[in-house]
Parts: structure tokens; sequence; C-alpha cells
């Protein structure tokens, strides 16, 4: 009788195997680690709505432009959704190096910044996340870092 799996088998088995030590690595990576996180996790902006950001104004400066600002303009996409970055013009908004990559990373005023942006239309295209509770939740942050 004959104990080896078929060859379809194997490589399933070997293409999953692969799959988790992509997965263990992704969970034992280290938030800061840009380039691990660039190659596994974040994904380039469509061309179309690339050229649609590039024309707009508000993404030629800073969104948090104040006295700290350093370095080019880089675009940060604020909201995930289904482990994917929301690929939409609301859920990108333009941040200076400080602001984006360095010591003036502040997740939830970006996540404000782009919740102005958003329609409660655009929003329904995202039926699984509380929109609602977000807004407040970035409401009650601002309102608690400007006092």
């Amino acid at each position: 009788m004959n104990t080896e799996l078929p060859t379809l088998i194997k490589e399933e088995i070997e293409e999953f195997l692969k799959m988790w030590r992509i997965h263990l690595e992704i969970k034992r990576a280290r938030k800061s680690d840009i380039s691990f996180r660039r190659k596994y996790i974040m994904k380039s902006i469509p061309l179309p709505l690339r050229k649609k950001l590039a024309e707009e104004k508000r993404m030629k400066r800073c969104e948090r432009s104040n006295s700290e600002c350093k370095g080019r303009i880089t675009w940060e996409h604020c909201w995930t959704y289904a482990g994917r970055q929301i690929q939409e013009p609301w859920a990108i908004i333009s941040l200076c190096e400080y602001h984006h990559l360095g010591n003036g990373l502040d997740k939830r005023i970006n996540k404000y910044i782009s919740l102005l942006y958003a329609t409660d239309q655009e929003l329904a295209k995202y039926p699984n996340k509380n929109w609602k509770e977000e807004r407040r939740r970035a409401d009650r942050y601002i309102t608690t870092i400007r006092k």
C-alpha cells in the first residue's frame, strides 16, 4: 500500500505552512518595523485614487500643521475595515513626516480629522463599524486634549 500523500495535497500543506509562518511572523513584528509592515500589511493607494487625491488642495499640506511640523508630506490611511486599509478619499489624510512617522503621531487625532471629511453615505459602505460611536469617541478625545 502506498502511504505517500498525493502531490496536490502536499502542495496545499506546504502552502498552508508557508502562510502560517508569515502569520506568526506578522504577530511577532514590532509596530515600528515599517519595512515589514509595508511588505505584508500595507497596500499602496490605487492609481485612480492617488491621482484624484493629488489634485485636492488639502493633500498638499499637513492636516495638523503647527510649529512642530517637519519633513515632507506623506499620506496616511487612518482607518482599517475587515483587516484592510479603507481606500477612500476621506480615510486618507496628508501629514508631515513628524506627525505621520515621528514622535508627533497620534492616531486618534488623525482619525478625528478623517471623520470630518466623511459623509454618512460614505460611512454606510462599512456597516460593521459603529461610526456614531467612533465619532463620539474622537470628539471626546479632541475635547479632552484642548482643555
